[in-house]
């Protein structure tokens, strides 16, 4: 909506009218790089005491294309949870008895040649005791009443 101002001048006086105009911002972004020796938080998975996720990696290039690695990935654990492998590239991670925090970590050679290239990501597991699901309210069988004493 547009707005101005009306000046009414007697006939032979002079206004000055001075202003700044309004600001201009230039704004330019990119072109963006990954930093080299990125580091990303790891992943964060919390389930209960009765579960259990499966962890895969999906190894990419630099530009976010698929890229194959050379052999199977390998899967560490420290903590109460336990791995067990399903193929190359994802394994089962089951819950501990007792909750607490396990740090999963997995490597994989990037490299497809003789050399080893190491690449590695880490998965933190939040174990926590399951809550109720229901009451499980169960009543006996009806009794006859004990006559007052």
């Amino acid at each position: 909506m547009e707005q101005g101002i009306t000046l009414l001048v007697p006939p032979g006086e002079v206004v000055t009218i001075v202003g700044t105009p309004a600001p201009t911002l230039r704004w330019h972004v990119g072109p963006i790089l990954r930093k080299t020796g990125e580091t990303t938080m790891p992943l964060e998975v919390s389930m209960s005491t009765e579960e259990q996720v499966r962890l895969a990696i999906t190894p990419e290039t630099p530009g976010g294309q698929p890229a194959p690695i050379d052999g199977q990935a390998q899967w560490t654990v420290e903590g109460a949870c336990t791995l067990q492998p399903i193929d190359a590239t994802s394994c089962w991670c089951l819950a501990g008895a007792t909750p607490g925090d396990s740090v999963v970590t997995v490597s994989a050679d990037a490299d497809l040649g003789a050399g080893f290239v190491p690449l590695a990501d880490t998965a933190v597991i939040h174990v926590s005791n399951p809550m109720a699901a229901n009451l499980g309210l169960e009543a006996d069988a009806p009794v006859l009443k004990t006559p007052p004493a």
